[in-house]
């Protein structure tokens, strides 16, 4: 994976984590590469924003995923 944290492995995020994400150059929370806990409100309403957007496109094959859902 070309946008994997670096220093990644299975004691990055310990059982004592909710939520984990990479920070960007930017220092802000990477969007491309996450991970929660089940129920975790940045896992709902992540889904619920990507097809509430989804839902009122006149036509969904024609979608640019990046600038749409992200």
């Amino acid at each position: 994976m070309d946008s994997s944290p670096a220093k990644f492995d299975v004691n990055t995020i310990t059982p004592l984590d909710d939520a984990f994400f990479p920070l960007e150059q930017l220092g802000i929370p990477a969007q491309y590469w996450f991970a929660a806990s089940p129920r975790h409100p940045v896992m709902y309403l992540s889904a619920k924003h990507g097809l509430q957007t989804m839902a009122f496109r006149d036509d969904i094959s024609n979608n640019n995923a990046a600038k749409t859902t992200g």
